[in-house]
């Protein structure tokens, strides 16, 4: 688990996880994830809904060349956006007609409860 903690903290955005204001919190998590042991079925399947909520907005935006097109450019920085999406907290607004506002509606109603 150290070893694997060590990874994460290479990751730049992981990084802010391990300042001292939020410490206590991420101690919490982690805890928490270190106590489940086996269960990571909810771990893997918040994974899950991440992934392919944004492989379906990077999708939808470039195929039906949405007006969010331009922000959704490769998986990573569709996923960046799509974290930000299933926490409730819509920065960007504008999406295509044909299916962009499908899965926006989609991620309102069912992704960010999960």
């Amino acid at each position: 688990m150290n070893i694997l903690l060590s990874a994460f903290q290479m990751i730049r955005v992981i990084r802010v996880l391990f300042w001292h204001q939020w410490r206590n919190e991420v101690q919490v998590v982690i805890d928490g994830i270190a106590s489940a042991g086996h269960r990571w079925v909810p771990a893997f399947l918040s994974f899950y809904i991440w992934i392919m909520v944004s492989a379906l907005f990077l999708w939808m935006e470039n195929v039906y060349d949405g007006p969010s097109k331009e922000f959704f450019t490769s998986i990573s920085t569709t996923m960046y956006w799509t974290s930000s999406f299933l926490i409730g907290e819509w920065t960007l607004a504008d999406f295509s007609e044909g299916g962009g506002n499908r899965v926006c509606i989609f991620v309102v109603l069912f992704g960010s409860g999960s």
